[in-house]
């Protein structure tokens, strides 16, 4: 019953594609029509694929290398969150080149961009972009709302993982160096790595060294004017000396 629901609903949605291009010229409302039926059948495929495990419809590898933050199961399960009942076409328009910078190319393009609910009965928009190679229009990019957000997400976990795994990274770094720090002066090992803190003029105890220069005896010296603990970090491949 889902799916006769679903082909109605996208049956209902290239009827409302020729209102729109009604006036246009032949050539135009041919390229736009085809356009309109090919992502009308890639959306009850993704419909199917969701649904009942069918094949997944296919997706332009040149729009999926160009804009890689993307798959194309990513568009294919965002699309299917849709009710296809409920979309509406807003606008249908040719383009003659997509995207920007190096994103960029030029061929046979077409843009849609929809409005329609999902299963919580949320509003979506959706657009997407048709590109006709050989006479055939195929999916070249996809986004929602709901995709962007997933899109958002992933990238802001991204950066906090990349952060971590450059503090981790820093970490280990200080770790190797102190480690070899001690081994070649021992009275070294009062002064313990810093956890925490940022370099600065108010807390850099000294001048920055070279690890092979680092002694024990200089460090007391840089102690006795620390009103607090003296430890050490890296800024660079040098040796810096914090009060903290």
């Amino acid at each position: 019953m889902a799916r006769s629901n679903a082909k109605t609903g996208l049956a209902w949605l290239t009827l409302t594609a020729l209102g729109l291009f009604g006036c246009a010229g032949p050539s135009d409302e041919k390229n736009k029509l085809a356009a309109t039926q090919a992502l009308v059948a890639w959306f009850d495929a993704a419909g199917a694929h969701a649904e009942t495990g069918a094949a997944m419809p296919n997706c332009h590898l040149f729009g999926l290398t160009a804009f890689s933050d993307a798959s194309c199961l990513d568009m294919v399960t965002h699309a299917a969150y849709v009710r296809p009942q409920t979309r509406n076409i807003l606008e249908i328009k040719r383009l003659a080149c997509f995207g920007e910078g190096p994103k960029e190319i030029c061929g046979d393009f077409m843009e849609l961009r929809l409005s329609g609910e999902d299963h919580q009965d949320r509003s979506i928009q959706e657009v997407a972009v048709m590109k006709q190679d050989n006479g055939v229009y195929r999916l070249y990019w996809y986004r929602s709302d709901l995709l962007f957000t997933t899109l958002q997400q992933r990238a802001e976990e991204g950066e906090l993982s990349l952060a971590d795994r450059r503090s981790d990274a820093a970490e280990a770094r200080l770790d190797a160096v102190y480690t070899q720090l001690v081994e070649r002066d021992p009275g070294i090992y009062q002064f313990v790595p810093c956890l925490e803190g940022k370099v600065s003029t108010s807390t850099l105890a000294g001048a920055l060294m070279e690890p092979d220069q680092v002694r024990s005896e200089a460090l007391e010296e840089r102690a006795e004017s620390c009103p607090k603990r003296l430890c050490l970090t890296l800024v660079g491949r040098k040796v810096a000396a914090l009060c903290h």
